[in-house]
């Protein structure tokens, strides 16, 4: 069940349940319920049931549960698991009288989130999440970083938790560099010989706004004064108001807007950054850019949740907030070029692969039950 609309998927979080649920669908019987306003027109390579409107009171309705009940017998349930835990608190009841295991796919540790955006109702996040997890048969997590941190802070059984990285549907590097950059290029009359500087994320999500400040304000402005060769950032991603676009267009920065195929400028640029400090999880954006062989210049704290040791030399860490080592390590990048993606990336992050820790558990719990 994911809990909202993520089809077609236009971001890191709607891509995970996305490449969750089509890679479990080639080995399992899976049916996915999830909001009706998911577009079903092509239909997505899984079973998709648009069941309850995408609005908030979805969390809290009880009257859903006669709908939810209907549904889970007629398609014969065996197992739910929930993207995220906000609709555990509606439907464990419900799943615990139906005899039906409840597991989430943990894709960030929400509290934990919400705390360093500074919401001050991240406490009652935690117990909530608590509460969730404590109920649930298993927990999958989006990076090993997260199942670590989570035994600590909620108190878990180790043994009930299961790491599912976020994956690529990429098996090798790909060799479209060249044509990516000529179409981005002359899409956006850019100068092609510029030392090409990619962030991008919805901009309506604060840690990804804040992000955009450090760049516009801070790393694009040291650049100039340091750099001894021309550099250009792009700025992609939709959600910007209409009265910030004029303070991100100079100072060697464009913004794009939001693009429909982000590969495609993932593949074009020379570096992706990711200055983020706030927020939670995967950041999937780095898992894509590596992916594509594109080099990441990453935050500490942006890179928290990735497997450094499958990364090579394609993702560079600095430390948090550090505009000085930010700046330098963008201009080491630029007289220093990096191998291609290593092999074992892809072994590691394929999603064919990181899938079968899911799959394990799910006929784990069907042949206990049988």
């Amino acid at each position: 069940m994911v809990p909202y609309r993520f089809v077609p998927p236009t971001n890191g979080g709607h891509k995970a349940a996305f490449g969750f649920c089509e890679f479990l669908s080639k080995q399992l019987d899976v049916v996915c319920f999830s909001a009706t306003n998911n577009q079903i027109d092509p239909p997505p390579p899984f079973p998709l049931i648009n069941l309850f409107p995408d609005n908030k009171l979805k969390y809290i309705n009880p009257f859903l549960l006669l709908k939810f009940y209907r549904v889970f017998k007629l398609q014969k349930i065996k197992t739910c698991v929930l993207h995220q835990h906000f609709m555990g608190l509606l439907l464990w009841p419900l799943l615990k009288w139906m005899g039906v295991p409840m597991i989430i796919y943990i894709q960030n540790i929400e509290f934990q989130r919400f705390k360093s955006m500074g919401k001050w109702w991240w406490r009652l996040m935690y117990w909530a999440e608590r509460l969730v997890y404590k109920k649930s048969a298993q927990l999958f997590f989006i990076s090993g970083d997260d199942l670590k941190a989570a035994i600590g802070i909620f108190d878990l059984d180790p043994s009930r938790c299961t790491e599912v990285a976020y994956g690529t549907y990429l098996k090798s590097p790909p060799n479209g560099h060249v044509e990516a950059r000529s179409r981005v290029v002359a899409r956006h009359g850019l100068d092609e010989k510029k030392f090409l500087i990619l962030f991008f994320g919805p901009l309506s999500y604060q840690p990804n706004m804040e992000a955009v400040s450090t760049i516009v304000d801070h790393i694009a402005p040291l650049l100039k004064h340091k750099a001894d060769f021309s550099f250009k950032f792009l700025i992609c991603g939709g959600g910007l108001p209409t009265e910030k676009k004029g303070w991100i267009e100079g100072n060697n920065v464009a913004y794009l807007g939001f693009v429909k195929d982000i590969k495609e400028y993932v593949e074009a640029v020379d570096l992706v950054i990711n200055p983020v400090t706030t927020g939670g999880g995967v950041k999937t954006k780095i898992v894509e850019a590596i992916a594509l062989d594109t080099t990441v210049l990453s935050s500490i704290s942006g890179a928290v949740g990735m497997n450094i040791s499958v990364c090579g030399e394609k993702l560079i860490e600095v430390p948090d907030n550090d505009i000085e080592a930010f700046s330098d390590g963008i201009i080491c990048c630029y007289k220093k070029a990096t191998s291609k993606t290593p092999n074992y990336f892809y072994e590691y992050y394929f999603w064919g692969n990181t899938i079968q820790g899911a799959v394990d558990v799910l006929n784990s719990i069907t042949n206990d039950d049988t």
